[in-house]
């Protein structure tokens, strides 16, 4: 189906669309027919034509992008003609190639064709197919030669290489004169050329070098040894350029398609093939040019099979380790002969056995992770354990055909490999693991299996209470990420393992006993997997979620948490609920801001008691927008509540608002009956009430849908009570047990949003931004998620925290503090922001103790360097880097021609239109693209009903929604005003000529924008809507995005994107291109502005460019110590490490309070502000050695700024003042409010480079 979205695009830009000869009626002259491809007069100045007075050509000399368009390091130097005038019409076009030999007279064969379009009387435009076969002579080489018509020149430069051999230049230039108006007649432009090259001898055809970011680093050159035999041959000249091997024209044997169209296959070669018989000598050229290159990216994949399927549910049944081997032994001795196969070559020899010594390593610490399951029991049944949660979360919501999760080898040996290390602080906790995978290979299970493994072992070696129950309280993983649709998306998919977890905690087999366990094993009483509930938090912005609670006394912040869960959520608030959807069944928890389509509507909600169902109430419940067909009524087993259900149709799209207002006017009068949720807009949040007038001050998350496996099992906890003993707490009373006061019938989704929530009750796991970490330095209640807790309160708003132990407030023990670390994305902590994540990251390092880092990234460059940097850690890349790419064992890619859709994967199609302003060409495949899917809609409906129809219908949808790549959000919204009003008028011509089909209509409706300017309250709404398939009815058309859509985006349904210019790097550009064709092979057209030479250079480096693309990933650059890092960071640090300090000597506070800090830092003993001062060493002596500073002058600056807070908190204390948050007082940390301070305009995010200021305006 690919192949039919690339042969309209190239027929509908660059021609010719009706073959060799074809007609266009007269008003449609050919040189506005086509886009691209064309060769004007020389004569010919800047093209008079509309297209040029395009709005968006001002985007050609200015933005963004300005800084970047002399960066031509990915490319020869010497290829680049810094004095084209990229805004001219172009006259000609060309190659350029290396030889081993200088080419004499007879060693270079050309053919070249072309079209022509002559106005016929009667007939209109009419095209002629020209070809022009030579042999490049001696006089030629040196002169040129003419066409046997004059119509075109071909010029040839041979130029000598200090590297050696010898650089061919052919350029193919129009001879046609224009009329001198600066305006060439459609007769005098060349339409679709092509230069075509046979060599006397295809060996001496050479690599053209190196066109990636070239770098002396050893640790570069292991990384891209893998590439070696991915040869680049050629370069275009104003065009793309293929060579033989990857020439979309040559044979492809398993094709389905008997004649291929466009552009796989030779338009006017073919016309002459019976009239010349030199032709058929071209028909595989060894290279060749084209104006719309393309080259197809399969997935990577597996590359050895090892002979057993790795089901992860048939892994958890294993009674034994024994049978366990049976699964695991074949990989790892599988991984191990074909590490002991590889063999170094002479030329490489030093970076081959540095390979093979890393595979070895793995090799070993694989087998170490073996001994470990082998030798700790309670190992062993954690990694079970993981199992189990890993393929009950992959099966919810799948058809039973695809619900069996089997690990891909690289994620079970990745896990494996860092078994030991997340469970026990061993010598290997100072590696950080890097896991590096192309986009959408299965990182993120790869380490979502490792965290559920280090949830179930935490809980396992925790003591046990009085029943037998174990604890493992605390947060015992974190998880960050830098963007927030990045985290709230893996807040959604973490969720589903956190629950599967909770799922198996809660299986119980006797009333006293509960925990999953594998056949065979021994059973235990109380709860064997904690007597606390897994949880999973999310620790954000407070524009995504609220930072409290309660609204009331905190309106500088906001609403809290309770006042925004009584309403439908807004665009312009944060909002608490963003879990949408129950991660178990699917059922909707809370209605998005977005659109809920006409149609059939299931609305499943807790209601208090049985609704009235009979035929009168449900007619009363009606109103023109809700027709209320049937109502089913379900009793929840505590008989206090009522699963209800009203089967709905919606005469018109509505939302959330619309569901609230219908409920609370309408509907709960006619059935007479009352929710327990916080409304019909929010059916799966609970109100908790609390204290003596029974305010509202917590919430729940319960599913409405009675089927669903949460609510099958019973669910129960443990607190302190206020003897300090741990005991069962009683349930919300709308779904407490029957049968124990202490239960309650149904899981509770144990998802927490809120900072107060997060604080009071830290979760199992932690999703978190970068930036969170900076409020570390402003509040003391985020000490608890690192396991600083002294006390909790059994009162109203019930919770842990430091506080002195107290009336009602018993005394708790430590948490222990998180054992695992995960860091998303890694390649996105570069610049600024990776500096001074770096030097946070010496604080929490040393607020976890010794915690095990794993990193994960698609696109890594000098990853180790990186690590020492931010984490102060050696670093592991797993897998291993092979020999060979096409060869390797975890990881394979093979090249495959662009006719190939067997597998997932992306073709790259590029685009370019020199001396045209881009709104056209944009127009035109926009439409294109769009009324294709439309057209090929229109044809699978006119099948038979079967399985045949259902199969292209489920392929077509992966094309139907159509992704915008915008550099910048300005360009989106340019782009998004042509996709409102320009593009479907351009449809509407596209449907005009092409009677019998069907218009795309609902571009405006079908449309959504997802920038830095969408508000945090829409994502999980937009994510939710481009879930929606084209069988839903409802699925998106367009999305329009930027930069974010590469990092966060996790949709397996799309496969077609267009990205408007080349993306600032070649890692935002992998990861943004990388989110289409994860499950179908896809296609990423990219849109050039040649006015940009960096645009323009990687266009005619296309295909070579696409072939090696992993190698031009560029550096990362990150320094901590730097010392305006130092400068803008410290004050924060200082405030972290001493508010959170885990002391030895208990007579320290372990905690601080904003107004003890004077006196805290004045009591500080000699011997802590050294431990603290020890603590900056160890981060210098971690860094690189290119990456260090002065050691002596960077631990004066420290150590200056510690004497700086204790000078200052001395002169308070003679005073009688204190160091606290009161206007025109000293503070510690101050934030451009005015008054002393000891560290002013402190960061309050990781992003803030800049100082903050205050401006005031004046009205006259």
């Amino acid at each position: 189906m690919r192949h039919v979205f690339i042969s309209d695009v190239v027929k509908e830009l660059l021609g010719p669309r009706g073959g060799a000869v074809e007609e266009f009626p007269e008003a449609d002259e050919p040189r506005h027919e086509y886009s691209t491809g064309q060769l004007f007069p020389q004569s010919t100045g800047m093209e008079r034509n509309p297209d040029a007075e395009d709005t968006l050509a001002a985007n050609a000399s200015g933005g963004e992008e300005d800084s970047e368009e002399n960066s031509t390091s990915f490319v020869n130097q010497a290829f680049i003609d810094a004095g084209q005038n990229f805004r001219r019409v172009p006259s000609s076009m060309g190659l350029s190639f290396v030889l081993s030999e200088e080419p004499l007279a007879g060693d270079i064969r050309v053919c070249v064709t072309w079209g022509r379009y002559q106005l016929i009387k009667g007939r209109g435009w009419v095209r002629s197919s020209n070809l022009w076969i030579t042999t490049a002579s001696k006089a030629a080489i040196e002169s040129g030669e003419r066409s046997p018509d004059s119509s075109l020149q071909l010029t040839y430069k041979i130029s000598s290489l200090k590297t050696g051999g010898f650089k061919v230049s052919i350029y193919l230039s129009s001879l046609l004169g224009g009329d001198g108006s600066g305006r060439p007649t459609n007769e005098e432009i060349i339409f679709q050329p092509e230069i075509r090259i046979r060599l006397r001898d295809r060996n001496a055809l050479c690599e053209l070098g190196d066109l990636s970011f070239t770098s002396e680093d050893e640790e570069w050159r292991v990384s891209t040894r893998q590439y070696d035999k991915l040869k680049i041959y050629a370069r275009g000249h104003l065009c793309g350029v293929y060579w033989d091997e990857i020439d979309p024209q040559r044979i492809f044997e398993k094709s389905v398609f008997p004649d291929p169209d466009v552009p796989f296959k030779w338009i006017d070669g073919n016309h002459f093939f019976q009239s010349n018989s030199q032709v058929v000598d071209f028909l595989a050229p060894h290279l060749r040019t084209d104006f719309i290159p393309m080259y197809p990216a399969p997935a990577s994949g597996a590359g050895v099979r090892i002979g057993v399927a790795l089901s992860a549910e048939e892994i958890a049944n294993c009674s034994n380790y024994e049978e366990l081997s049976k699964y695991i032994e074949p990989l790892v001795k599988a991984y191990e002969d074909w590490a002991g196969g590889l063999q170094p070559q002479s030329s490489t020899r030093p970076f081959d056995e540095t390979i093979m010594n890393r595979h070895k390593e793995a090799l070993r610490r694989i087998r170490q992770g073996l001994v470990f399951l082998r030798e700790d029991k309670n190992a062993l049944l954690s990694f079970l354990f993981m199992n189990k949660a890993m393929a009950k979360q992959y099966a919810w919501g799948r058809n039973p055909s695809d619900s069996v999760m089997k690990w891909r080898p690289f994620q079970l040996a990745f896990i494996l490999m860092s078994l030991e290390s997340t469970a026990k602080p061993t010598k290997e906790r100072e590696i950080c693991d890097t896991i590096w995978f192309p986009t959408g290979g299965g990182k993120t299970e790869a380490y979502l299996g490792l965290a559920a493994f280090c949830l179930a072992y935490r809980r396992r070696i925790s003591p046990t209470d009085s029943d037998g129950s174990r604890s493992g309280d605390g947060t015992a993983v974190i998880s960050r990420y830098t963007l927030r649709l990045l985290t709230i998306q893996q807040f959604r998919r973490a969720l589903k393992m956190v629950v599967a977890c909770e799922v198996l905690r809660c299986t119980a087999t006797q009333q006293n006993e509960a925990g999953w366990l594998p056949p065979g094993w021994p059973r235990e009483p109380g709860h064997m997997w904690g007597h606390s509930p897994f949880s999973l938090g999310l620790w954000v912005g407070g524009a995504v979620t609220p930072n409290q609670m309660r609204g009331a006394g905190y309106k500088d912040f906001g609403p809290g948490a309770i006042n925004l869960l009584t309403r439908p959520a807004q665009s312009d608030e944060s909002d608490p609920a963003q879990i949408l959807n129950c991660p178990c069944c699917g059922s909707v928890l809370s209605f998005p801001l977005d659109d809920i389509p006409a149609g059939p509507l299931a609305l499943k909600v807790h209601a208090s008691a049985l609704a009235r169902s009979d035929e009168n109430s449900l007619k009363a419940a009606s109103t023109n927008k809700f027709k209320v067909t049937s109502l089913t009524n379900s009793p929840h087993p505590s008989d206090r509540s009522n699963y209800l259900r009203l089967d709905l149709i919606l005469s018109s799209p509505v939302t959330g608002q619309d569901i609230h207002r219908w409920w609370t006017e309408t509907a709960e009068g006619a059935l007479n009956v009352k929710l327990n949720s916080f409304g019909a807009a929010r059916p799966g949040y609970i109100p908790v009430a609390g204290g003596r007038r029974g305010g509202l001050n917590d919430y729940e998350i319960r599913c409405p849908e009675p089927q669903c496996e949460l609510n099958s099992l019973l669910f129960k906890h443990k607190l302190p009570n206020r003897d300090g003993q741990w005991a069962f707490v009683e349930g919300h009373p709308c779904f407490v047990s029957r049968h124990d006061p202490c239960a309650t019938s149904g899981i509770r989704i144990s998802a927490l949003t809120v900072d107060e929530m997060l604080y009071a009750k830290p979760p199992s796991m932690l999703i978190s931004t970068v930036d969170k970490l900076a409020r570390l330095a402003f509040t003391n209640s985020a000490a608890s998620l690192f396991g600083r807790v002294r006390s909790y309160d059994c009162g109203v708003n019930g919770g842990f925290s430091q506080e002195e132990p107290g009336r009602n407030r018993p005394a708790v023990s430590p948490f222990e503090p998180p054992s695992l670390i995960i860091q998303d994305e890694l390649h996105l902590l570069d610049g600024p922001l990776g500096s001074t994540f770096g030097l946070f990251e010496t604080a929490i390092g040393k607020l976890c103790g010794f915690p095990k880092y794993i990193a994960s990234s698609a696109t890594i460059r000098n990853s180790l360097e990186q690590i020492a940097c931010l984490m102060g850690r050696t670093s592991a890349v797993f897998p291993p880097v092979g020999l060979d790419i096409s060869k390797g064992f975890f990881l394979k890619s093979e090249e495959v021609h662009p006719l190939d859709e067997s597998a997932p994967g992306r073709l790259f199609l590029g685009l370019a239109f020199p001396g045209r302003a881009p709104q056209t060409p944009m127009l035109r495949l926009w439409g294109r693209l769009l009324q294709t899917a439309q057209n090929l809609l229109d044809q699978i409906r006119a099948m038979p009903a079967g399985a045949e129809r259902e199969d292209r219908m489920r392929h077509l949808d992966h094309f139907w929604t159509l992704v915008g790549y915008f550099n910048a959000v300005r360009e989106l919204a340019q782009g998004e005003t042509l996709i409102r009003q320009d593009i479907p008028q351009f449809i509407d011509k596209l449907h005009r000529q092409n009677a019998g089909t069907n218009r795309r209509q609902g571009l405006r409706e079908g449309f959504r924008n997802l920038s830095s300017q969408t508000g945090s309250s829409e994502l999980p709404g937009i994510l939710a809507k481009m879930e929606r398939s084209l069988g839903d009815g409802d699925a998106l058309d367009v999305v329009a995005s930027t930069s974010m859509f590469g990092t966060g985006v996790d949709v397996t349904r799309l496969s077609l994107m267009i990205v408007h210019g080349q993306p600032k790097s070649a890692s935002q550009y992998i990861q943004a291109v990388g989110r289409i064709g994860r499950y179908q092979a896809g296609l990423a057209t990219v849109f050039f502005r040649v006015s940009k030479p960096r645009d323009l250079n990687h266009y005619e480096y296309f295909t070579g460019y696409h072939r090696k693309l992993s190698v031009s990933v560029e550096p990362i650059a990150v320094k901590p110590l730097a010392p305006k890092a130092v400068d803008r960071a410290m004050g924060s640090i200082l405030s972290i490490l001493i508010r959170n300090w885990r002391q030895t000597n208990p007579s320290v506070p372990v905690g601080i309070d904003q107004e003890e800090g004077g006196t805290l830092i004045s009591d500080l003993s000699p011997e802590m502000l050294a431990e603290i001062l020890d603590v900056f060493k160890k981060k210098w002596e971690a860094q690189p050695l290119r990456r260090r500073n002065d050691r002596e002058l960077f631990l004066r600056l420290v150590q200056s700024q510690m004497e700086r807070w204790q000078e200052y908190a001395r002169r308070q204390r003679e005073d009688l003042q204190e160091l606290q948050y009161t206007k025109g007082n000293v503070v510690v940390l101050g934030h451009g409010e005015g008054g002393a301070c000891v560290f002013p305009n402190v960061s309050q995010s990781l992003r803030e480079v800049e100082p903050m200021i205050n401006l005031y305006t004046e009205r006259e």
